[in-house]
């Protein structure tokens, strides 16, 4: 998938190493629940920077808001990534 602007400069363009482990985790989660545990949940996502955990977070079925001080980079990725709100 699509990850805008991560070659810019910024802090809000890069992918965190704790990012990829709470998607992980999220993901584990799901996976030993029976009814399929994010799609009854909200998820609110501060300081989002690319978004990239409130989307896999929807992707599993939870209602996620993202939010950061750059949206163009959030806009953009949630855009390319075809994900849209509840």
């Amino acid at each position: 998938r699509h990850a805008a602007g991560q070659q810019s400069r910024g802090v809000h363009c890069a992918i965190w190493p704790a990012a990829w482990k709470l998607i992980d985790t999220l993901a584990q989660l799901d996976s030993t629940s029976s009814k399929g545990l994010w799609k009854s949940k909200r998820v609110l996502e501060l300081g989002s920077g690319t978004g990239i955990v409130g989307m896999c977070a929807a992707l599993l079925g939870a209602a996620a808001t993202v939010t950061d001080l750059h949206t163009d980079v959030l806009q953009t990725n949630v855009r390319q990534n075809s994900i849209t709100g509840p």
